[in-house]
């Protein structure tokens, strides 16, 4: 399973690309940064053999998805009131934005219900 996760970026629409082709995940997304900008990131998640059809498969997937995502959207720690009220939309975006063309009921069952 290959998939990138595109996470906030100010007003801008963010392209996805998925495919099952291999057992990692390359997460990108733009981080908010104090400027009102944004920093492109980009982490590797190895998910393994993990079948996204399995109940307790996709939420381990959906755990590495949220944890890639938190890294992706919060590249350094800040006490900028602004940055840090985009940081969640940052991760629910990058989330969504790589669950949704998995074309997986389970897994996007799971990232709705959270």
């Amino acid at each position: 399973m290959r998939a990138i996760i595109s996470g906030f970026a100010a007003l801008a629409a963010m392209t996805v690309f998925a495919s099952a082709q291999s057992g990692s995940i390359t997460v990108t997304g733009d981080a908010p940064m104090p400027n009102g900008g944004v920093e492109l990131r980009k982490i590797a998640v190895d998910v393994g053999a993990l079948d996204p059809s399995k109940p307790e498969n996709a939420q381990a997937i959906l755990a590495l998805l949220k944890n890639a995502a938190a890294k992706v959207c919060t590249p350094y720690r800040t006490n900028d009131v602004e940055v840090n009220a985009r940081i969640p939309t940052c991760e629910k975006r990058a989330v969504a934005d790589a669950v949704y063309p998995l074309n997986q009921p389970e897994l996007k069952r799971l990232a709705g219900a959270n």
